[in-house]
Order: C-alpha cells, then sequence, then structure tokens
C-alpha cells in the first residue's frame, strides 16, 4: 500500500471540488454560486466524460471529518510526512488531491477529498502507477480518464453492501499543468456559512467519447 492507509474492507477547507458519490457510482463537479439568497451548491453530473491531471506528487493523506451543517474537519500531510494522531473517533483516514480536469468536465482546477475505501483503493493503485511512470516522464503528470464504474459487494454482519470503484487509466503523459503548483489551489474562494448553502443537481449529459488529452 504506497500511501500507507488501509483500502481493504475489515485542516483546511479547500474548494471547489470533484466528489465520487461510491454508493451511486456517479462523479459529480460541485460548483458554488453567490446568488441573491446567499451561497448556492450545483452538482453537475461528469461521470461519462471524467479526465483529468492530477497532482500524484503532491498527494496528502490524514484525518477526515464530514459532518452535515458544518465544514469538514481536514488534517492533512504530504505523503511521506508523519500522520497526527486521530483527532477523534469520527475521523477516518482519507486522501486529498488536486486535480485539473478535462476541458469537457470543467477545465478547472478541483479537489478530490475521500475516506471511502472504494475510492482510496483505485487512487492508490494509481499513485503507484504514476512512481513507476514518473522516472521516464520527468517533469510530466499522467492524463487519466474514468473508464468506468465496478461494482462491488461486500459481505458485512448486517448484509451486503454494493459499491463502486472507479476505474482510472492513464492515457498518456503531459506537460505538467502550470496552476498544478506546489500542491495547493491556485485560487481559494471565500469562505461561507455551510447552513446558508443550496443544493442543486444539474441531469446526467449525454455520454461523450472517451478523451486523448487533446482537450488539455
Amino acid at each position: 500500500m504506497a500511501l500507507g492507509i488501509q483500502t481493504e474492507s475489515g485542516g483546511g477547507n479547500f474548494t471547489p471540488t470533484v466528489k465520487i458519490n461510491s454508493k451511486q457510482g456517479r462523479v459529480w463537479r460541485v460548483d458554488r454560486t453567490q446568488g441573491a439568497d446567499g451561497w448556492e451548491t450545483k452538482e453537475v453530473d461528469i461521470t461519462n466524460d471524467f479526465q483529468f491531471v492530477p497532482d500524484l506528487e503532491n498527494i496528502e493523506i490524514g484525518w477526515m471529518l464530514f459532518k452535515a451543517g458544518q465544514a469538514p474537519d481536514l488534517r492533512m500531510v504530504k505523503l511521506g510526512q508523519v500522520m497526527a494522531d486521530r483527532p477523534t473517533p469520527d475521523h477516518k483516514q482519507g486522501v486529498r488531491l488536486l486535480v485539473k480536469l478535462g476541458k469537457t468536465c470543467g477545465g478547472d482546477l478541483r479537489e478530490i477529498a475521500a475516506t471511502a475505501k472504494s475510492i482510496l483503493g483505485p487512487i492508490d493503485k494509481l499513485h503507484d502507477e504514476f512512481t513507476a511512470g514518473v522516472k521516464a516522464n520527468p517533469g510530466k503528470a499522467p492524463l487519466v480518464r474514468m473508464t468506468g464504474m465496478k461494482k462491488v459487494d461486500l459481505k458485512t454482519a448486517h448484509g451486503t453492501n454494493t459499491n463502486f470503484e472507479p476505474v482510472f487509466e492513464i492515457v498518456r503523459w503531459l506537460d505538467k499543468p502550470p496552476e498544478l503548483t506546489g500542491g495547493q489551489p491556485a485560487n481559494e474562494p471565500k469562505q461561507e456559512p455551510v447552513a446558508q448553502a443550496r443544493t442543486t443537481t444539474q441531469a446526467a449529459p449525454e455520454p461523450a467519447p472517451a478523451g486523448d488529452g487533446n482537450d488539455f
């Protein structure tokens, strides 16, 4: 396990984000805008053409707490540094990764922050592939696309839970986008009270042909 966290079954607040929903098997681009009635959140389904360039060189691991009605509590360190002690029993091990989306699914900088094992496992595998390939591609970053969602049934004491794991593929290596500098978002949006946010959802787009990286 290259990331040093358990992926088998058994901070800071950075936005905008991409949300990978392992229960529904969907990927959402979470857009935030300030309207007349306060901050609003719109979730745009980008499952069908989700591709991105990740800043795996600066991936972070740590403790995360996502709780309704309050800002996420993320206690992160860069991979290779020592994680702090677990703040509370409710905090879970997780990963935070900065990515630049392809133009067809937004084209801007986003952040993936996840604690679900069905997401951590594929990211861990992707990091292994990055580590194996980066020496032959100095100064470059991989273009990654999600080729599908794999259904995984997990048997528990209370029955069977069904999750979906994203399947990532490195398409090719590109010059690292200038926005991916030091693992930090280029722009931090204004902070707003979480309780004021309203959420709307945009319907899923029609499937698009898999990209080859020309939209970066």
